[in-house]
């Protein structure tokens, strides 16, 4: 039996997993300042999405102007 020292197998990926996501999402961050007056080009996105209510947010989102406000022209396709 092992004694309760050192790193176990699952902690170890937990932390790997974590730190990956981390950096994955830090590479996808704009370096670019948003502090100008005039938005950015238009970065043309597409998703695919169920019908769930849990999407509701994106819907509003783009209901709202949120997306073209960020320079993202996102087009929404929905599976039933």
């Amino acid at each position: 039996m092992k004694s309760g020292k050192g790193w176990h197998r699952r902690q170890v990926l937990h932390l790997l997993s974590g730190t990956i996501t981390g950096l994955s999402l830090h590479a996808c961050a704009s370096s670019s300042s948003r502090s100008g007056s005039s938005p950015a080009a238009n970065t043309a996105a597409s998703i695919a999405i169920v019908t769930w209510v849990g999407y509701a947010p994106l819907y509003i989102a783009q209901d709202k102007g949120f997306y073209q406000e960020f320079g993202l022209d996102l087009t929404m396709q929905v599976f039933g």
